[in-house]
């Protein structure tokens, strides 16, 4: 199905209700509002650069977690008492991702 308004595909929205928080000093819980019309969702993390600056560069600094189920997810690995930044796409009907949601930060204890 398409949507004339926005010449994208209906199965191709940016994911809603995008959260997380730190269920420890290095693991991060991410959630979002499942979708029946999405089977496909892809996690992104950004890093920091050499400058000190967040970078969404794929594929040097991004990590990408490809298939997820609809709901939720863990993300392990992340650096004790520091930043993590996110951000959630889905996989398209026609090959490519939706826009991204707004970047998540979160802080490790």
């Amino acid at each position: 199905t398409w949507d004339k308004s926005s010449n994208t595909s209906i199965d191709c929205k940016t994911p809603t209700n995008f959260r997380g928080s730190a269920i420890s000093s290095t693991e991060a819980k991410l959630e979002w509002d499942t979708d029946p019309n999405v089977q496909s969702f892809r996690i992104l993390q950004a890093f920091y650069t050499d400058k000190g600056e967040v970078s969404w560069l794929y594929p040097r600094e991004v990590r990408t977690y490809e298939n997820l189920p609809n709901g939720s997810m863990n993300i392990p690995g992340l650096s004790s008492n520091s930043n993590s930044y996110f951000s959630l796409t889905v996989g398209c009907s026609n090959g490519y991702p939706s826009l991204p949601t707004p970047t998540l930060t979160i802080k490790t204890p």
